[in-house]
């Protein structure tokens, strides 16, 4: 039973391979990876989907969604960053896009 969040649903998937295989613990092994990503994400926004970057100082570090982490490197993403001079923004946690003309475009992440 697919979803719309790739974390869920290989999380389901891993999960429903300890059940026995039927429709209910799919279902079932989909709520808990849901439940269990919900929680994570709310304690931590770095867990959220979408690249993330940490500014401190003349560094950053950047955090890559599931799609890209079998090939950061390549992530295009990366590419611009690279070139960023982090003391341009202000320390903290940044949501990072590259618009349509490769910009950098960041938004502060706000932490409840």
């Amino acid at each position: 039973m697919p979803t719309t969040d790739p974390r869920i649903d290989a999380a389901a998937r891993e999960l429903n391979n300890y059940l026995p295989n039927s429709y209910s613990s799919v279902r079932w092994a989909t709520d808990m990876a849901t439940a269990a990503l919900a929680a994570a994400d709310a304690v931590d926004p770095l867990r959220k989907p979408g690249h993330r970057a940490e500014i401190s100082g003349d560094t950053w570090t950047l955090q890559h969604p599931p799609e890209c982490r079998a090939d950061m490197l390549a992530c295009p993403l990366n590419e611009a960053m690279r070139s960023l001079d982090p003391t341009c923004l202000a320390d903290g946690v940044w949501t990072v896009e590259l618009d349509a003309d490769k910009e950098l475009n960041f938004t502060p992440v706000v932490t409840p």
